[in-house]
């Protein structure tokens, strides 16, 4: 049987480089921000995915963005897939949709494309049963 789910949220990625720089205190707060977001776009009921779930993150680029280098798309997506796993440890922001961001749990697929609306967008696609391992 095979699962879907999907969300479409309004969200600029930030490169590698960017997130890096970041002071910790502006890091966490933006995780808030993009966790709360992610909660608001999620279609209710919030679907909890068990077991292997491929994971297809597309960033879509808008007005004044171009394409990201394929290292620096998969990193810029980082604060977004740690909102959408279990809550672990010290950590109380989580969503729980995912287990946990291991390749035993995830298969991942990051791509990108520019917006046909000149909106910076995450398509984040979650799909299971059925998946070439």
């Amino acid at each position: 049987m095979r699962k879907e789910y999907e969300i479409n949220l309004e969200y600029q990625f930030e490169s590698l480089n960017k997130i890096m720089r970041m002071h910790w205190a502006v890091r966490k707060k933006r995780q808030e921000e993009l966790w709360a977001a992610i909660e608001y776009a999620a279609p209710q009921p919030i679907v909890k995915f068990d077991g292997l779930t491929r994971l297809t993150i597309i960033r879509q680029w808008g007005k004044r963005g171009r394409a990201f280098d394929p290292d620096n798309l998969v990193a810029s997506c980082k604060m977004l897939i740690d909102c959408l796993k279990e809550p672990k440890g010290r950590s109380t922001y989580g969503l729980g949709i995912i287990n946990d961001d291991s390749s035993a749990d995830i298969e991942l697929l990051v791509k990108q494309e520019k917006s046909p609306d000149g909106v910076h967008r995450a398509v984040i696609r979650f799909t299971q049963g059925d998946i070439d391992v």
